[in-house]
């Protein structure tokens, strides 16, 4: 059974993890858009290929965050990045976060962050597991708003 978006917004635990734990400067959701699931997935030197087994599952809001550790080669991200929003419909919600309609039909949905872009990277130490960070507390903020 779906929450109600201010049954959501009012849990107390959600609200505190989202003010003091997540990382700053989520996309808002879209307040006419919603879905049933959510996929994250960190993106890293792939091409478009790689969507092709994600993108079949309809009424999915796919959260791709793009990332590279310091001091790599950019060339395959910026290419997947100008691949994707060259082949479908986006909106540009916040700096570098595109809303991407893969089928609106099926209500099947990309969020593009390109967190790396224009940055030299994260630390190694950061790596994928930032990337993951900024998708699933993207995932609960935008659940939270009733959007998930």
């Amino acid at each position: 059974m779906k929450q109600s978006r201010q049954t959501r917004a009012g849990s107390r635990v959600v609200s505190k993890y989202l003010a003091n734990h997540a990382e700053p400067h989520l996309p808002p959701p879209p307040k006419t858009l919603s879905w049933s699931a959510v996929l994250c997935v960190p993106i890293y030197n792939e091409s478009l290929s790689c969507l092709e087994q994600l993108i079949r599952f309809d009424d999915t809001l796919h959260i791709l965050v793009v990332n590279h550790p310091e001091g790599s080669s950019t060339h395959l991200n910026t290419a997947f990045v100008d691949d994707l929003l060259n082949q479908y419909e986006h909106l540009e919600i916040a700096p570098n976060c595109h809303l991407i309609t893969l089928c609106a039909s099926s209500n099947r949905h990309t969020l593009l962050i390109d967190i790396c872009a224009g940055t030299e990277g994260f630390r190694a130490a950061q790596g994928v597991g930032l990337a993951r960070k900024i998708a699933a507390d993207t995932a609960l903020l935008w659940w939270s708003e009733g959007a998930i």
